[in-house]
């Protein structure tokens, strides 16, 4: 089985990063190195306002400059020592509910604001509810 490990990014405050990077070193000594996909950074990161953990003000181009910080952060002290190669896609992002509440988070906006500038996504997912419009 492989697998693909979500890590958290909702947390503000200054202990964030190292907490991901905590979960990062864990996650890849329990799941082993063949059965490694990628690893999500964040989850719904177009709630994160109404779950007020984000400032208000809260934009895809900041979740995209946070994001970066996280996946370059991982690659450097995480994964590069355990031999994943740099150059090679090793993230999952993009995990917006979709939910309509806030139209501007969309793949394009995050691609635009260049969520994919270091060539590190891998693949993106979105969430569709049913109950959604």
């Amino acid at each position: 089985m492989k697998f693909t490990f979500d890590l958290p990014l909702v947390r503000n405050d200054s202990l964030a990063l190292n907490n991901t990077l905590t979960g990062a070193g864990w996650a890849l000594n329990a799941i082993g190195k063949d059965r490694f996909i990628a690893f999500e950074i964040g989850n719904e990161e177009d709630l994160y306002t109404s779950q007020r953990v984000v400032p208000p003000t809260w934009t895809v181009k900041d979740y995209v400059e946070r994001w970066k910080t996280f996946s370059r952060t991982v690659q450097e002290k995480v994964l590069s020592p355990a031999g994943f190669e740099a150059r090679k896609k090793w993230f999952q992002g993009l995990v917006f509910a979709g939910l309509g509440s806030n139209p501007a988070w969309t793949t394009k906006t995050a691609f635009d604001a260049g969520v994919d500038e270091d060539g590190f996504l891998a693949s993106v997912s979105l969430h569709k509810y049913v109950f959604s419009s």
